[in-house]
């Protein structure tokens, strides 16, 4: 659905209510009664644009489904729409009685046509799904017709029960002090002989079953379990909230209460009361010390030494999923076509963001019997591009949503969509509980490249690196081992930390065993590495630095290979003649361009200074210490998707980014180190 079909739809909306104003007189009344069921139809119909046209790098991929998750997404999306029909029409109905105004009358062909008409509501979610899926269409449209069918006959048992239970019920109310029902809270919810309505029957019953499927949703579609597309989730709390709210609103409306106000304050005081806030989970532990970077560089060369070879650093960039799945195409794709000689070269990886996720499934594949295997090569792969939207959909829909309005419910404080993104990251992972000691003793033995996880620290500003390895005096950043002396930290939560991409994942502080902050601790907050070095070079480069000087004999004999792994191209110029930046302009785009700004300055000159960085240690070590510093840079040169979940199309795009010539070309750098005179 285009931007002009959905302007299209709100004006002829806007044109019928301006008819319905000049026919009844009432139109302000009834449009602020039906409120939220409006606002409830009009989001359900501008999910599409939102997600392919507002925030598409985030959000577009909601709707790349299989068949059996159209037939889901199509039956929760009708029953939404006709949830919004139904919450309507009682609140048409029984305003006159609550709030003493005239009644509305619809013009016949609308009440007999509403159930059709109102379904068009769901129309452009299903049409987009079955557009957007990776099924034939065929296939895509039965799924979805079928989803329709099932939410038809769901409608017509509710009102099969509706009309042989309706008339029974007794009056709730009734029991109510009379000076409650003497202020008229009854009103509009009783007939003349003091029966309570019965659309109030059929609402109640309906929020009660919509309530029920979200309980259960809970309790069995856990990412660690099973789960359902994240439009599911979505349209799930849609459905509940599109009965609650405007049945909340209902009762309040009479007593001038707004509901939005009663919402915040309810969410600001669960803020205030109780501890709404995220966490990680650390654990004591008793591993031998971590090895300073001179000494775990020791060990591996007497383990995995090449001899003549350079020796290899490796920054890997941010850059959500991409970043993820362009990481371990470039570290697996090298090991295939230069060799195991360069695999068996690494010394150091520094990732930040999405690029600690892919370093973290092709460090997965290390074992004491040496580097990945060629067999699991494309396994690696494979896990970087898994999708985990769909879990942290479930986070944001549970958990982090009850932190928000009950913040005593959640039992488990590091219950969020962090946590569920890391149950996701573990399904793909050979060693899913594998502790950062582990890694250590990877790096005792040799048989392990150095890694670092790159973070920052909210309430500094700081880098904070999460690493087995220990840090000489000079770095001036923060170290997990430093902060939580006696502590570990599981590599899953490791990556999350480093990968907290705003609003996906959230900030989160470490909590002890017992549930509990660990005492004597400075509690830090960690948000994505990407705030500090969104391009890992600032740590590589200060680990070159630390091999000084009592490695210079080593570094002049074999050299430094320097490669970077960059998910995104370097920002581009704008175009002459402002063709795009013209339809930018106005009102809105003056209101967002300073924080645009912001985003735009800190990704280019962190880019800047960090090419200029590598300029001046090139130069540096190649002048002053005399040693040689080739530099391959690995670059998707086309932007892709920020999200954690890739179409198949998008995923091809990204692994045939290695095809594209100027890797081509650093390959040949490469090759030409590794394979020269073999």
């Amino acid at each position: 659905m285009t931007p002009l079909a959905i302007t299209l739809l709100a004006a002829a909306l806007v044109g019928w209510l301006v008819w319905v104003q000049r026919r009844t007189g009432v139109f302000l009344e009834y449009l602020y009664f039906c409120r939220f069921p409006l606002a409830f139809g009009m989001l359900l119909a501008a999910l599409p644009a939102i997600a392919l046209w507002g925030a598409p790098s985030l959000l577009a991929n909601l709707f790349h489904l299989t068949p059996g998750e159209i037939l889901l997404i199509s039956f929760f999306g009708t029953l939404t729409a006709w949830t919004v029909l139904i919450t309507l029409e009682l609140i048409i109905a029984y305003a006159p009685s609550r709030f003493r105004v005239p009644r509305l009358r619809l013009p016949h062909w609308m009440v007999h046509y509403r159930i059709p008409l109102f379904s068009l509501l769901a129309l452009p979610l299903i049409a987009t799904a079955v557009a957007q899926s990776r099924s034939p269409l065929g296939k895509g449209l039965a799924m979805a017709a079928g989803g329709m069918v099932l939410a038809a006959a769901v409608l017509l048992l509710a009102t099969w029960v509706y009309g042989k239970v309706g008339g029974t019920i007794p009056l709730v109310l009734e029991a109510l002090p009379r000076v409650a029902r003497g202020r008229g809270s009854s009103h509009g919810y009783v007939d003349p002989k003091r029966k309570l309505g019965r659309g109030h029957i059929l609402a109640a019953a309906a929020f009660g079953v919509a309530v029920f499927l979200y309980v259960l949703g809970y309790l069995f579609l856990r990412p660690d379990r099973v789960l359902v597309p994240s439009l599911g989730y979505i349209l799930l709390l849609l459905l509940v909230a599109g009965w609650g709210l405007p049945g909340l609103s209902f009762f309040l409306d009479r007593y001038r209460v707004p509901v939005v106000f009663l919402v915040l304050a309810a969410s600001f005081l669960s803020s205030q009361v109780f501890d709404t806030d995220h966490y990680y989970r650390i654990e004591r532990q008793t591993a031998p010390p971590p090895p300073l970077p001179g000494q775990a560089f020791n060990a591996a060369e007497q383990r995995l030494g090449e001899g003549d070879r350079p020796i290899v650093v490796v920054a890997a960039s941010g850059g959500g999923i991409t970043a993820s799945l362009w990481t371990a195409r470039v570290l697996t794709a090298l090991q295939g076509e230069v060799g195991t000689g360069f695999t068996r070269s690494i010394r150091l990886i520094s990732s930040v963001s999405g690029g600690s996720v892919g370093t973290m499934y092709f460090l997965d594949r290390y074992t004491p019997a040496g580097f990945p295997p060629p067999a699991d090569l494309g396994r690696i792969v494979n896990a970087a591009g898994a999708s985990s939207l769909d879990a942290t959909a479930w986070g944001l829909v549970y958990p982090d949503l009850w932190r928000i309005f009950f913040g005593f419910l959640p039992r488990d404080k590091t219950l969020d969509r962090g946590w569920a993104m890391e149950q996701a990251w573990k399904r793909q992972l050979t060693s899913p509980d594998r502790m950062l000691s582990q890694w250590r003793t990877g790096l005792r033995e040799g048989w392990l490249p150095a890694p670092v996880l790159n973070s920052t620290v909210v309430e500094t500003g700081e880098q904070f690196l999460l690493t087995p390895l220990d840090l000489p005096a000079g770095w001036r950043t923060r170290r997990f081992d430093d902060v939580y002396p006696g502590y570990d930290l599981p590599v899953v939560t490791a990556a999350r930390l480093s990968a907290t991409f705003p609003w996906v994942s959230p900030i989160a502080q470490a909590r002890g065993e017992k549930g509990s902050p660990p005492k004597g601790f400075r509690q830090l907050h960690l948000a994505d590495g990407g705030y500090y070095d969104n391009f890992g070079v600032v740590t590589a480069v200060n680990w070159l630095r630390s091999l000084l000087p009592s490695h210079l004999d080593d570094l002049r004999r074999r050299g430094v290979l320097l490669v970077l792994i960059r998910a995104f191209p370097e920002a581009a110029e704008p175009r002459a003649g402002g063709g795009s930046a013209r339809a930018r302009q106005g009102w809105l785009f003056a209101t967002a361009g300073p924080l645009l700004t912001m985003y735009n300055v800190r990704t280019s000159t962190q880019a800047f200074h960090n090419n200029a960085e590598v300029g001046l240690l090139k130069e540096l070590w190649e002048r002053g210490y005399k040693v040689k510093l080739d530099i391959a840079t690995f670059e998707l040169e086309k932007k892709a998707p920020l999200s954690w979940r890739l179409t198949d199309t998008e995923r091809r795009a990204i692994l045939n980014g290695w095809n594209e010539p100027r890797n081509r070309a650093s390959l040949g750098v490469v090759k030409g180190l590794f394979l020269a005179g073999r």
